[in-house]
Protein backbone atom coordinates (compact mmCIF):
# COMPACT_ATOMS: atom_id res chain seq x y z
CA UNK A 1 0.00 0.00 0.00
CA UNK A 2 2.84 2.30 0.53
CA UNK A 3 4.05 2.38 -3.17
CA UNK A 4 0.70 3.17 -4.61
CA UNK A 5 1.13 6.63 -3.98
CA UNK A 6 4.66 7.02 -5.49
CA UNK A 7 3.35 5.02 -8.60
CA UNK A 8 0.07 7.33 -9.30
CA UNK A 9 2.35 10.40 -8.76
CA UNK A 10 5.19 8.87 -10.96
CA UNK A 11 2.02 8.44 -13.56
CA UNK A 12 0.65 12.08 -12.92
CA UNK A 13 3.82 13.51 -13.75
CA UNK A 14 4.86 11.45 -16.70
CA UNK A 15 1.44 12.05 -18.48
CA UNK A 16 1.93 15.54 -17.82
CA UNK A 17 4.97 14.99 -19.65
CA UNK A 18 3.36 13.57 -22.36
CA UNK A 19 0.89 16.75 -22.75
CA UNK A 20 3.53 19.19 -22.24
CA UNK A 21 5.65 17.38 -25.06
CA UNK A 22 2.76 17.41 -27.53
CA UNK A 23 1.84 21.17 -27.07
CA UNK A 24 5.34 21.75 -27.72
CA UNK A 25 5.33 19.69 -30.78
CA UNK A 26 1.88 20.98 -31.92
CA UNK A 27 3.62 25.22 -31.28
CA UNK A 28 6.30 24.13 -33.20
CA UNK A 29 4.26 22.48 -35.90
CA UNK A 30 1.93 25.49 -36.50
CA UNK A 31 4.97 27.85 -36.36
CA UNK A 32 6.69 25.73 -39.20
CA UNK A 33 3.44 25.64 -40.97
CA UNK A 34 2.95 29.53 -40.74
CA UNK A 35 6.16 30.37 -41.40
CA UNK A 36 6.45 27.67 -44.63
CA UNK A 37 3.06 29.38 -46.12
CA UNK A 38 4.56 32.89 -45.33
CA UNK A 39 7.50 32.23 -47.41
CA UNK A 40 5.27 30.90 -50.41
CA UNK A 41 2.88 33.32 -50.93
CA UNK A 42 6.24 35.89 -50.42
CA UNK A 43 7.93 34.56 -53.39
CA UNK A 44 4.93 34.50 -55.49
CA UNK A 45 4.91 38.18 -57.89
CA UNK A 46 2.23 38.50 -59.66
CA UNK A 47 2.74 40.45 -63.12
CA UNK A 48 -0.36 43.10 -64.18
CA UNK A 49 -0.87 42.64 -67.72
CA UNK A 50 -0.69 46.36 -68.89
CA UNK A 51 2.50 48.18 -68.12
CA UNK A 52 4.31 50.72 -69.93
CA UNK A 53 5.56 48.92 -72.76
CA UNK A 54 1.74 49.08 -73.70
CA UNK A 55 1.92 53.02 -74.41
CA UNK A 56 5.18 53.43 -76.36
CA UNK A 57 2.94 55.04 -79.65
CA UNK A 58 0.59 56.77 -77.26
CA UNK A 59 1.65 60.75 -77.13
CA UNK A 60 -0.86 63.06 -75.97
CA UNK A 61 -1.26 66.67 -76.27
CA UNK A 62 -2.52 69.27 -74.75
CA UNK A 63 -2.58 73.10 -76.43
CA UNK A 64 -1.14 75.66 -74.33
CA UNK A 65 0.98 73.22 -72.39
CA UNK A 66 4.42 71.19 -72.81
CA UNK A 67 3.60 67.40 -72.53
CA UNK A 68 6.89 65.42 -70.95
CA UNK A 69 6.62 62.08 -69.38
CA UNK A 70 6.97 61.72 -65.97
CA UNK A 71 9.44 58.07 -64.37
CA UNK A 72 7.18 55.10 -63.61
CA UNK A 73 8.66 52.24 -62.14
CA UNK A 74 9.30 49.57 -64.63
CA UNK A 75 8.17 46.82 -62.71
CA UNK A 76 5.80 44.91 -63.57
CA UNK A 77 4.13 44.84 -60.62
CA UNK A 78 4.05 48.06 -59.95
CA UNK A 79 0.59 49.97 -60.55
CA UNK A 80 1.48 53.21 -61.82
CA UNK A 81 1.59 52.81 -65.76
CA UNK A 82 2.45 56.12 -67.04
CA UNK A 83 2.21 59.38 -66.22
CA UNK A 84 2.91 62.64 -67.61
CA UNK A 85 3.85 66.55 -66.74
CA UNK A 86 1.97 69.30 -68.27
CA UNK A 87 3.76 72.85 -67.97
CA UNK A 88 1.64 75.67 -69.12
CA UNK A 89 3.60 77.54 -72.42
CA UNK A 90 2.44 81.11 -71.32
CA UNK A 91 3.63 80.56 -67.74
CA UNK A 92 6.00 77.85 -66.84
CA UNK A 93 4.82 77.64 -62.93
CA UNK A 94 1.89 76.42 -63.91
CA UNK A 95 2.19 73.01 -64.13
CA UNK A 96 -0.69 69.81 -63.73
CA UNK A 97 0.30 65.92 -64.07
CA UNK A 98 -1.78 63.19 -65.24
CA UNK A 99 -1.26 59.69 -64.12
CA UNK A 100 -2.57 56.09 -64.92
CA UNK A 101 -2.47 53.76 -63.14
CA UNK A 102 -4.05 50.18 -62.27
CA UNK A 103 -7.01 50.98 -60.20
CA UNK A 104 -6.80 51.56 -56.75
CA UNK A 105 -8.07 53.76 -53.71
CA UNK A 106 -6.73 57.04 -54.55
CA UNK A 107 -8.26 58.44 -51.50
CA UNK A 108 -7.28 56.21 -48.89
CA UNK A 109 -3.79 55.91 -50.54
CA UNK A 110 -3.00 59.67 -49.90
CA UNK A 111 -4.60 59.33 -46.33
CA UNK A 112 -2.24 56.92 -45.89
CA UNK A 113 0.44 59.06 -47.12
CA UNK A 114 -0.70 61.65 -44.23
CA UNK A 115 -2.35 64.08 -46.34
CA UNK A 116 -5.96 65.31 -45.59
CA UNK A 117 -8.35 64.38 -48.97
CA UNK A 118 -11.58 66.17 -48.85
CA UNK A 119 -14.12 65.29 -51.72
CA UNK A 120 -15.47 68.28 -53.15
CA UNK A 121 -17.10 67.42 -56.16
CA UNK A 122 -18.85 63.85 -57.35
CA UNK A 123 -20.67 63.87 -61.13
CA UNK A 124 -21.26 62.69 -64.43
CA UNK A 125 -19.55 65.12 -67.12
CA UNK A 126 -19.75 64.78 -71.34
CA UNK A 127 -16.47 64.45 -72.26
CA UNK A 128 -16.09 67.46 -75.40
CA UNK A 129 -15.97 64.44 -78.02
CA UNK A 130 -15.81 61.50 -76.51
CA UNK A 131 -17.46 59.10 -73.72
CA UNK A 132 -19.53 60.86 -70.58
CA UNK A 133 -17.20 60.40 -67.56
CA UNK A 134 -17.44 60.01 -63.95
CA UNK A 135 -15.02 62.55 -62.20
CA UNK A 136 -14.28 62.80 -58.57
CA UNK A 137 -12.45 66.47 -57.25
CA UNK A 138 -10.86 66.41 -54.45
CA UNK A 139 -8.82 68.62 -52.68
CA UNK A 140 -5.72 67.42 -51.03
CA UNK A 141 -3.44 69.25 -48.69
CA UNK A 142 0.01 67.63 -47.73
CA UNK A 143 1.69 67.14 -44.20
CA UNK A 144 2.73 70.82 -44.73
CA UNK A 145 -0.13 72.50 -45.78
CA UNK A 146 0.39 72.74 -49.08
CA UNK A 147 -3.08 72.30 -51.08
CA UNK A 148 -3.64 70.39 -54.47
CA UNK A 149 -6.80 70.05 -56.81
CA UNK A 150 -6.95 66.11 -57.70
CA UNK A 151 -9.54 64.56 -60.24
CA UNK A 152 -9.96 60.63 -60.56
CA UNK A 153 -12.04 58.66 -62.78
CA UNK A 154 -12.21 55.28 -62.88
CA UNK A 155 -11.81 53.52 -66.71
CA UNK A 156 -12.57 49.80 -67.57
CA UNK A 157 -8.83 48.61 -68.59
CA UNK A 158 -9.61 47.05 -72.12
CA UNK A 159 -11.01 49.92 -73.41
CA UNK A 160 -10.78 52.88 -71.41
CA UNK A 161 -14.40 52.71 -71.38
CA UNK A 162 -15.09 55.47 -68.53
CA UNK A 163 -17.32 53.30 -65.62
CA UNK A 164 -20.14 54.71 -63.23
CA UNK A 165 -17.47 53.35 -59.98
CA UNK A 166 -16.18 54.90 -57.26
CA UNK A 167 -12.29 55.37 -56.54
CA UNK A 168 -13.10 54.42 -52.76
CA UNK A 169 -15.01 51.00 -53.63
CA UNK A 170 -11.41 49.59 -54.34
CA UNK A 171 -9.85 47.70 -51.40
CA UNK A 172 -7.31 49.10 -49.47
CA UNK A 173 -6.53 49.92 -45.86
CA UNK A 174 -9.00 50.51 -44.01
CA UNK A 175 -7.37 53.69 -42.08
CA UNK A 176 -8.82 54.61 -38.71
CA UNK A 177 -5.85 56.71 -36.80
CA UNK A 178 -2.60 57.01 -39.22
CA UNK A 179 0.66 56.51 -37.79
CA UNK A 180 2.49 59.17 -36.56
CA UNK A 181 4.32 61.25 -39.44
CA UNK A 182 7.38 61.97 -37.54
CA UNK A 183 7.75 58.27 -36.27
CA UNK A 184 9.66 55.40 -38.16
CA UNK A 185 10.97 52.01 -37.60
CA UNK A 186 14.53 51.84 -36.25
CA UNK A 187 14.78 48.93 -34.82
CA UNK A 188 16.24 48.39 -31.74
CA UNK A 189 18.28 51.47 -30.25
CA UNK A 190 19.07 53.09 -26.86
CA UNK A 191 15.89 55.29 -28.27
CA UNK A 192 13.31 53.04 -29.03
CA UNK A 193 14.44 51.53 -25.30
CA UNK A 194 13.67 54.91 -23.62
CA UNK A 195 9.91 54.55 -24.53
CA UNK A 196 9.82 50.53 -25.58
CA UNK A 197 5.63 50.41 -25.05
CA UNK A 198 5.11 54.20 -27.31
CA UNK A 199 7.66 52.12 -29.85
CA UNK A 200 6.00 48.75 -29.56
CA UNK A 201 2.79 50.09 -30.28
CA UNK A 202 3.61 52.27 -33.27
CA UNK A 203 5.25 49.13 -35.20
CA UNK A 204 2.22 47.02 -34.47
CA UNK A 205 -0.01 49.70 -35.29
CA UNK A 206 2.21 50.45 -38.92
CA UNK A 207 2.28 46.93 -39.64
CA UNK A 208 -1.53 45.97 -39.02
CA UNK A 209 -2.13 49.30 -41.93
CA UNK A 210 -0.18 47.64 -43.51
CA UNK A 211 -1.68 44.59 -43.83
CA UNK A 212 -4.80 46.68 -44.54
CA UNK A 213 -6.13 45.86 -41.37
CA UNK A 214 -6.72 42.49 -42.71
CA UNK A 215 -5.64 39.61 -40.51
CA UNK A 216 -4.91 36.94 -42.73
CA UNK A 217 -2.52 39.79 -44.72
CA UNK A 218 -1.03 40.67 -40.98
CA UNK A 219 0.30 36.98 -40.19
CA UNK A 220 1.96 37.28 -43.88
CA UNK A 221 -0.80 34.48 -45.69
CA UNK A 222 -2.10 36.62 -47.86
CA UNK A 223 -0.63 39.24 -50.30
CA UNK A 224 -2.36 42.95 -49.11
CA UNK A 225 -4.94 43.64 -51.77
CA UNK A 226 -4.75 47.00 -53.09
CA UNK A 227 -5.09 47.39 -57.18
CA UNK A 228 -6.95 45.96 -60.04
CA UNK A 229 -5.94 44.61 -63.44
CA UNK A 230 -9.30 45.03 -64.88
CA UNK A 231 -10.15 48.62 -63.66
CA UNK A 232 -8.07 51.71 -64.10
CA UNK A 233 -7.62 55.07 -62.19
CA UNK A 234 -6.64 57.97 -64.42
CA UNK A 235 -6.03 60.88 -61.41
CA UNK A 236 -4.94 64.64 -62.77
CA UNK A 237 -4.29 67.46 -60.42
CA UNK A 238 -2.31 70.68 -60.23
CA UNK A 239 1.48 70.83 -59.02
CA UNK A 240 3.09 72.97 -56.55
CA UNK A 241 4.77 75.49 -58.49
CA UNK A 242 7.85 76.86 -55.72
CA UNK A 243 6.37 80.35 -56.14
CA UNK A 244 3.62 82.09 -54.07
CA UNK A 245 1.09 79.70 -52.95
CA UNK A 246 -2.42 79.73 -54.79
CA UNK A 247 -5.76 78.74 -54.39
CA UNK A 248 -5.49 74.70 -56.56
CA UNK A 249 -9.96 75.54 -56.70
CA UNK A 250 -9.23 78.46 -59.66
CA UNK A 251 -7.87 75.75 -61.57
CA UNK A 252 -10.34 73.49 -61.34
CA UNK A 253 -11.79 73.98 -64.93
CA UNK A 254 -8.03 73.87 -66.53
CA UNK A 255 -7.67 70.45 -64.58
CA UNK A 256 -10.90 68.85 -65.43
CA UNK A 257 -10.44 70.23 -69.42
CA UNK A 258 -7.32 68.09 -69.16
CA UNK A 259 -8.51 65.21 -67.64
CA UNK A 260 -11.61 64.73 -69.87
CA UNK A 261 -8.80 64.98 -72.85
CA UNK A 262 -7.39 62.56 -71.70
CA UNK A 263 -9.89 59.84 -71.45
CA UNK A 264 -11.04 61.20 -74.87
CA UNK A 265 -7.47 59.82 -76.42
CA UNK A 266 -6.83 56.89 -74.45
CA UNK A 267 -10.52 56.08 -75.69
CA UNK A 268 -9.66 57.10 -79.12
CA UNK A 269 -6.28 55.62 -79.31
CA UNK A 270 -7.82 52.17 -78.34
CA UNK A 271 -9.86 52.30 -81.24
CA UNK A 272 -7.17 53.13 -83.26
CA UNK A 273 -4.79 50.89 -82.54
CA UNK A 274 -4.43 47.33 -81.53
CA UNK A 275 -6.62 47.23 -77.79
CA UNK A 276 -4.38 46.35 -75.17
CA UNK A 277 -3.97 42.49 -73.70
CA UNK A 278 -7.01 41.43 -71.40
CA UNK A 279 -6.45 41.63 -68.10
CA UNK A 280 -6.36 38.55 -66.29
CA UNK A 281 -7.08 38.82 -62.75
CA UNK A 282 -6.75 41.55 -59.79
CA UNK A 283 -3.49 42.17 -58.74
CA UNK A 284 -2.64 40.46 -55.10
CA UNK A 285 -6.18 40.13 -54.38
CA UNK A 286 -7.95 37.93 -51.57
CA UNK A 287 -9.14 34.63 -52.14
CA UNK A 288 -12.61 33.98 -52.95
CA UNK A 289 -14.98 35.04 -49.34
CA UNK A 290 -12.30 36.87 -48.12
CA UNK A 291 -12.80 40.73 -46.42
CA UNK A 292 -12.24 42.34 -49.15
CA UNK A 293 -13.17 40.13 -52.33
CA UNK A 294 -16.91 41.94 -52.54
CA UNK A 295 -15.19 45.20 -53.22
CA UNK A 296 -12.46 43.92 -55.41
CA UNK A 297 -15.37 41.81 -57.36
CA UNK A 298 -17.17 44.73 -58.17
CA UNK A 299 -14.03 46.57 -59.60
CA UNK A 300 -12.72 44.11 -61.50
CA UNK A 301 -16.02 42.69 -63.48
CA UNK A 302 -17.97 45.94 -63.81
CA UNK A 303 -21.42 45.22 -65.41
CA UNK A 304 -22.02 46.72 -68.74
CA UNK A 305 -24.44 48.48 -67.13
CA UNK A 306 -21.99 50.64 -65.39
CA UNK A 307 -20.39 51.56 -68.17
CA UNK A 308 -21.32 55.86 -69.22
CA UNK A 309 -22.24 56.39 -72.34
Amino acid sequence: MTTDKPDEQGNQTGRSGKLAAIYILFGLGLVLFWQVMALRIASTSERFSLSARDFVDFEPSYPGYRVASAPVSSSPTEPNIVAYRLTSRADRNRRAFIRLAHGYNMRDCMRYRHYTVDLLDDKIVRGYSGPSARVQIWRLTDPQGEPALWISSMLRATDFTPLDLDTRSMPFPSIGVPVDPGWSPRGLSRDSLRRPIYNLRMFMRAKWNNARRDLATFLRLRRPAWASDEVLTLVSGTLASGEESVDPATRRDEILSQHLRAIEQLNLGVRRSTPPPLPRRSHASPPEGGSMAPALRRAASPPDEGVLQ
